[in-house]
């Protein structure tokens, strides 16, 4: 009976816990303004922080992902979105690539969307990440 009743109240704080998780979620979606399909895409930060994406569908937008971890740099995404579109490998990262000067922050909890823009001409420009407002 004792069994039953602990592992009945660990259940119920695991719940409680899953529940009440929400508001400190960092949560990210991601938009597709691109004419492709882009497939097998992941986040990635570092060696140690990366977090798989999947499909983002041209024109189309994921489901919110949850990350653990998602480094802003002055307010842009810092990392880089890579996956393949159109049978070739594709990237996409904000652009900032210079950390002088650049206050480094984790994102703050919450819903976010981030659209993947193409900048420049064709093959002259480059793919950028960029939070929506």
């Amino acid at each position: 009976m004792k069994k039953i009743l602990i592992s009945a109240f660990a259940l119920f704080a695991l719940i409680a816990v899953a529940c009440n998780k929400q508001n400190d979620q960092t949560m990210v979606r991601f938009h597709n303004t691109l004419g492709q399909d882009i497939t097998d895409a992941h986040m990635d930060f570092d060696d140690d922080h990366k977090t798989d994406v999947g499909f983002i569908p041209a024109g189309g937008t994921t489901n919110y992902i949850e990350f653990d971890y998602f480094l802003t740099g002055d307010d842009w995404p810092m990392g880089t979105l890579a996956g393949i579109k159109g049978g070739e490998a594709f990237s996409a990262w904000s652009g900032l690539w210079c950390g002088t000067g650049v206050t480094f922050k984790q994102l703050e909890p919450g819903l976010y969307q981030i659209d993947i823009v193409h900048l420049g001409v064709d093959s002259l420009g480059w793919n950028q990440l960029i939070f929506a407002d």
